[in-house]
């Protein structure tokens, strides 16, 4: 499914008009909400049941592994990120709250609900029922405080235009020719040369010929139709 969306996004809404992406872009929203609305009222009739079964062990230690599993994901991922000679690196502080704010709602409760009718059913719908409870109320009530304790840096109100955008890929461009002149290659250099680059290649090549219809639209035109439509 995710793959799907990734190749969609990218093809599809240029095969289609403006009003058209308009009218899914809404539309989605609000399947979206529909769909959000469906599950959490189930969530409610399952949690008032009366056939829940509690065992405090399975269910605070699958509440602990989940917490773990979340830091140890988290770690381990900005620590990758950080190798990679960002301009701004995450730092513990930013790590944790990202770790701590990870809420499971929906999904999960999904996931569960499809599970085949055995004995331990009822035990896991309870325990997947205790862990959204404690992360949306205990966590999400705490996090806001958390950020404010941690002195963590909040995002900015961005104001995207045409001329930072044609800046931010001609400064990269520049730095990539810089690294590959001076030989000292950094993430401009595998970022625009070695896989943008080479995935350029194919999609213009191959994959725009099967899947996109022409278009006489330029860069800058469909940069432009981008922003807006965000």
């Amino acid at each position: 499914i995710i793959g799907c969306g990734i190749v969609q996004a990218h093809y599809a809404s240029k095969n289609i008009s403006d009003k058209s992406k308009t009218t899914v872009k809404y539309f989605t929203k609000m399947v979206s909400a529909v769909c959000d609305t469906v599950i959490f009222l189930f969530l409610g009739m399952v949690l008032v049941d009366d056939q829940h079964i509690w065992h405090t062990g399975f269910v605070l230690s699958a509440t602990i592994l989940c917490l773990l599993v979340r830091f140890a994901t988290v770690f381990f991922l900005t620590f990758c990120a950080n190798k990679l000679e960002r301009t701004h690196c995450i730092n513990e502080e930013e790590q944790f709250i990202m770790a701590y704010g990870g809420l499971r709602g929906a999904v999960a409760f999904s996931l569960v609900i499809m599970l085949d009718e055995t004995d331990h059913k009822n035990l896991f719908i309870t325990a997947t029922l205790f862990i959204i409870l404690f992360t949306v109320f205990v966590q999400g009530a705490t996090i806001k405080p958390l950020v404010g304790l941690l002195k963590i840096r909040r995002q900015a109100t961005k104001n995207t235009s045409m001329f930072t955008e044609v800046n931010t890929k001609l400064l990269d461009h520049v730095m990539a020719g810089v690294e590959e002149v001076t030989g000292d290659h950094g993430g401009n250099y595998w970022k625009l040369w070695c896989f943008q680059q080479l995935m350029f290649y194919y999609n213009s090549k191959y994959l725009k010929k099967w899947l996109q219809c022409k278009s006489t639209e330029s860069n800058l035109t469909r940069v432009y139709t981008k922003m807006m439509l965000e």
